[in-house]
């Protein structure tokens, strides 16, 4: 059984969530009451909630037994959750962003590689 990943993007005061199948995120649905379900054969998703003690969460779900000899569907879905949560992580402070944006670009950045470390433990 896996356990969800955390780390704390504390300049933005916001908790940061992986989990690569489903035992680790219904653990983490055990600590997050609001996070949602996973829809069967969804290989990625990202929700934004709120905790029980008030704190922000961003938690990603990759499914990396299903995308294991997939290297290439593995960074598609990595690219697009990191994206996702990037995205929701900068609407939720009030950042405005769009394409030449730099917080954008290196939150994605950080984020994907965050999340391909965990996929790879």
């Amino acid at each position: 059984m896996s356990k969800p990943r955390s780390h704390q993007l504390d300049i933005y005061g916001v908790w940061l969530h992986h989990a690569r199948d489903d035992k680790a995120w219904q653990k983490l649905q055990r600590r997050i009451d609001s996070l949602p379900d996973i829809e069967a054969g969804a290989l990625g998703f990202t929700s934004r909630d709120i905790g029980d003690d008030g704190s922000i969460n961003l938690s990603v779900f990759v499914d990396r037994e299903r995308l294991n000899d997939n290297p290439v569907g593995l960074t598609e879905i990595l690219a697009h959750e990191a994206t996702r949560a990037a995205g929701m992580l900068l609407d939720h402070i009030g950042q405005e962003y769009d394409g030449l944006s730099e917080a954008l670009a290196y939150l994605v950045g950080f984020i994907a590689a965050w999340l391909h470390e965990g996929c790879r433990a």
